[in-house]
């Protein structure tokens, strides 16, 4: 008979054996070895990350949306400007044809031909300043932009031509410097009683505030028209209001609204 030697199969180990592992222990009174189970641990080493906190996460989302939108709103504008440009180069092309022709680009050498030249560049400008709604102008200002300057016929007015046709408007009391260096131009393309009248309509129309006190500051925080007209002339024109009987007067810088 062959006999068959055969290998005792080993157990195998469970995950609660692997876990225990035999160690023999000496008692020191009686020398009998025992072994006991040692339960094996690993120990787990963490490295704990600074974390940020959820407000400085959202602070920090909020500070990037901030620049995207003031980046958003500066192109925004860059468009509008370029778009009011456009539609203004249109507007007075039409309305003033001439500013096609290179011959008016120039004064001309007769004085009957001068005083309309004048004329029509003085009209001209009177009309750009309350399309534009400015009170004051520059002289350097007007020298690099249409219709000034047309860049379709590379033509310029000289500041020599430029301050001529100022001056006619001074001349008839619808301007006046407002720089000893005589660069800055303040325009009466409506006058100062026109905007008296103005002002009133606006208050009767859209003043929303529970007192009928009118300070200058609330005209100049109004975001009108009116808005940028010069502080000074702004106390005149509530005077020239308190004449019309349109209020009467609380002190130098406010009236109260009459009925």
């Amino acid at each position: 008979m062959i006999g068959l030697s055969v290998k005792k199969k080993e157990k195998k180990k469970t995950a609660k054996d692997k876990e225990l592992t035999p160690k023999e222990e000496i008692h020191e009174e009686t020398g009998v070895k025992t072994k006991t189970k040692i339960k094996e641990t690993k120990e787990k080493v963490t490295v704990k990350k600074p974390k940020e906190t959820i407000t400085a996460v959202v602070d920090k989302e909020l500070e990037i949306l901030e620049k995207e939108i003031e980046k958003a709103e500066i192109e925004l504008e860059k468009a509008k400007a370029h778009d009011a440009e456009a539609q203004a180069k249109e507007y007075f092309k039409k309305k003033y044809e001439w500013v096609s022709h290179p011959w008016m680009f120039s004064g001309p050498s007769r004085a009957d031909h001068l005083e309309s030249w004048r004329e029509d560049w003085a009209n001209l400008l009177l009309d750009w300043a309350k399309y534009f709604t400015k009170h004051i102008v520059s002289l350097m200002e007007l020298k690099d932009q249409y219709p000034w300057y047309n860049s379709d016929i590379k033509r310029s007015l000289s500041e020599e031509d430029l301050r001529s046709i100022m001056e006619f408007l001074i001349a008839r009391d619808l301007a006046k410097w407002v720089s000893k260096e005589e660069t800055r131009l303040r325009i009466y393309w409506r006058s100062l009683e026109a905007w008296a009248d103005t002002i009133y309509e606006w208050i009767m129309e859209a003043w929303a505030q529970d007192s009928w006190v009118i300070t200058l500051i609330d005209l100049v925080r109004a975001k009108q028209s009116f808005s940028t007209i010069p502080p000074k002339e702004l106390g005149a024109i509530m005077q020239i209001m308190i004449k019309k009987g349109y209020a009467i007067k609380v002190d130098e810088k406010a009236i109260e609204i009459s009925f």
